[in-house]
């Protein structure tokens, strides 16, 4: 019995022995373990934060871009704007110019008419009392103007000519259908550059804004002045076709050593 109670005793003891490096071994793989997942937490962490902090950086960047931008269309509108209203004050200027040339060729050309026919009546009424001899007189007939040169319409277009303009000339010695002529090509190359500035300047807001350029060919159909809408020029060209034909029959003028206007 004593054999059997000090071999169960011993059994006992390394079963026990047994279980305690089991546990010793577990409690050593799950020590392992824990640590192990505190240095992957951390690295996790740690990553986790340095992703935020970069993102955090790029927002405060993307910020700072933005309100650049803001800043820069800000700047474009502002400019735009001040470049409309300059535009404006010198279109009024040039419009209120042309209206006052149309004025002054009007009365001009009617007090060359009229004045011709007195002169005409004049020495008609001499000739037929004989205080006159008879001569060449000029005529009133429209139609013929451009056979018969010595005409009151004949000379009324000889003023829309520049071929007795010499290479320099002063503005002062144009007629009022040459002034006329000279503000109407201003007006074309005010259009013109008006037209290309505008495209420029929409093409570099827009890409201001996302990068790609905007088409503005169909805003360009047509060069009309801010202060005229696309009838009121129609209408104006066609009262002033017989006056002015075209304005593209227009010779390369002549260079002008002054700008003084009468």
């Amino acid at each position: 019995i004593l054999s059997n109670k000090e071999m169960n005793d011993i059994l006992i003891k390394e079963k026990i022995e047994e279980l305690k490096e089991k546990v010793q071994y577990l409690e050593l793989s799950l020590t392992k373990f824990i640590e192990e997942f505190n240095i992957e937490k951390n690295k996790l962490l740690e990553q986790s934060q340095i992703e935020n902090e970069s993102s955090h950086n790029e927002i405060i960047k993307l910020q700072r871009a933005l309100e650049l931008k803001g800043k820069e269309m800000n700047k474009v509108k502002k400019l735009g704007k001040t470049i409309l209203e300059q535009r404006s004050e010198f279109e009024i200027l040039f419009l209120d110019a042309l209206q006052n040339v149309k004025r002054h060729i009007i009365y001009n050309r009617l007090q060359y008419h009229k004045d011709a026919f007195n002169s005409y009546q004049n020495r008609m009424a001499n000739t037929h009392h004989g205080q006159e001899e008879h001569t060449r007189m000029k005529t009133f007939n429209e139609t013929f103007h451009e056979i018969n040169t010595n005409n009151v319409f004949h000379d009324l277009e000889e003023t829309t000519k520049w071929s007795n303009l010499a290479s320099e000339v002063n503005i002062a010695d144009f007629t009022w259908e040459q002034k006329e002529q000279v503000l109407r090509e201003l007006f074309i190359r005010m259009n013109t550059r008006r037209s290309s500035m505008t495209d420029s300047t929409t093409n570099a807001a827009h890409l201001a804004n996302d990068g790609h350029p905007i088409d503005t060919n169909n805003d360009n159909a047509t060069n009309v002045f801010l202060t005229q809408t696309v009838n009121t020029v129609q209408n104006e060209n066609l009262s002033d076709t017989r006056s002015n034909a075209s304005t593209s029959a227009i010779p390369k003028l002549p260079q002008i050593s002054s700008t003084t206007t009468s």
